[in-house]
């Protein structure tokens, strides 16, 4: 039996042993202070017993302290060694302490944004904004958090290592908002305190089968987008007086999207939070860009209460799809929503609102408005 189960796990032994060794040989210092400061941490000894105990991956992660450059290949090899082992289904899900499902992927896109990527990024969202205000329009950016910066202590002690990269785009952008050299909404206090609260699978800001935020998730960013419109003089503070009167309707059912990719078939209603605004009155319907592509857009009206007045283009990922393009319309004159790619017509618009998910944050992809409006 014990042979057996020797040749079973041969593959991710000798996939980790590799690594290991091919990390210990190549991999550069990072920029973390303390490893300027004394002897890196050895990596542990691998063997098919070590691979069953924790131990052995929490040596990992204290190895991982002083390589910034072992983030990428180590979280593809431990999520592969953990899925052989029964400590995850599979490579690209992360099981946290409570068997909550987290996207691998929020640990390795971070990496990319290595410090000349991430003063890139800073500089087109000021060259972006340059451009969109120099037309004339509002604009301002929304970082969307990944469930597990919100969720963290499901990490365990590998939670440091883990997210690593993603700690060094927070700490980024949470600086660039506090600096305000470009507008930039940031969440993650308000989530975190809207997480807390939770009891249930679903409840508190984030779904627990789903790398999404929950109808209340969303209802962070609608109120804190809204406070920063009243904030920057573009709609009255009456707005906000009707973020206090909500109900909710039936919304998507749905396979969280961890969940799918674990392969199971458990379902999810998205029930959605709507707001009550008396008198308003919102229809929908499609426009076509200059590109050829079709876009969601709404139109509301009201006698009494107050709207945010002209065009306005609202892109974002499938975080702005879920719940808060629904959340958002009702306040919105004429709003038209898209994809990040969506951005060919942006000098025609008054207002641009931006969101992106924390984990694609510093990969290319951002909208050029610079490019466009020129």
């Amino acid at each position: 039996m014990l042979t057996t189960w020797l040749r079973r796990r041969a593959v991710p032994v000798a996939a980790v042993g590799g690594s290991l060794l091919l990390l210990s040989l190549w991999l550069v210092p990072g920029d973390v202070a303390e490893s300027q400061n004394r002897a890196e941490v050895e990596f542990p000894a691998v063997s098919p017993q070590a691979l069953t105990e924790a131990e052995t991956f929490a040596h990992v992660d204290r190895a991982l302290r002083d390589r910034l450059g072992a983030q990428v290949p180590v979280v593809h090899v431990a999520g592969a060694v953990s899925n052989d082992v029964g400590m995850s289904p599979n490579s690209t899900t992360w099981l946290g302490e409570g068997r909550e499902p987290f996207f691998a992927v929020d640990f390795i896109y971070p990496c990319r944004g290595n410090p000349a990527r991430i003063d890139a990024v800073h500089q087109q969202l000021q060259d972006d904004t340059a451009a969109v205000q120099g037309n004339g329009a509002y604009i301002v950016y929304t970082v969307a958090p990944d469930k597990s910066s919100i969720r963290d202590e499901e990490l365990g002690v590998l939670r440091d290592s883990l997210l690593n990269c993603s700690d060094r785009v927070r700490s980024a952008f949470a600086g660039w908002g506090e600096a305000q050299d470009f507008p930039l909404i940031t969440l993650w206090d308000r989530l975190e305190h809207a997480d807390s609260s939770r009891q249930g699978r679903d409840d508190g800001a984030y779904y627990f089968g789903d790398s999404h935020w929950n109808a209340d998730g969303a209802a962070v960013w609608t109120r804190a987008l809204l406070e920063r419109l009243v904030d920057d003089g573009v709609v009255s503070s009456s707005v906000l007086s009707d973020l206090d009167e909500t109900s909710t309707a039936p919304g998507e059912v749905v396979i969280p999207d961890l969940f799918r990719n674990m392969g199971l078939t458990e379902t999810v209603e998205r029930v959605e939070k709507l707001y009550d605004r008396p008198g308003v009155t919102t229809t929908t319907d499609t426009v076509v860009n200059s590109a050829g592509t079709t876009l969601t857009h709404k139109s509301s009206t009201s006698a009494e209460a107050e709207l945010v007045p002209g065009k306005t283009l609202i892109l974002g990922d499938s975080f702005l799809r879920t719940h808060a393009a629904t959340q958002l319309a009702p306040f919105f004159a004429d709003v038209t929503f898209g994809s990040l790619a969506d951005y060919e017509d942006v000098a025609d618009y008054d207002n641009v609102i931006v969101e992106r998910v924390q984990r694609n944050a510093v990969e290319p992809g951002w909208p050029d408005f610079a490019g466009v409006i020129g």
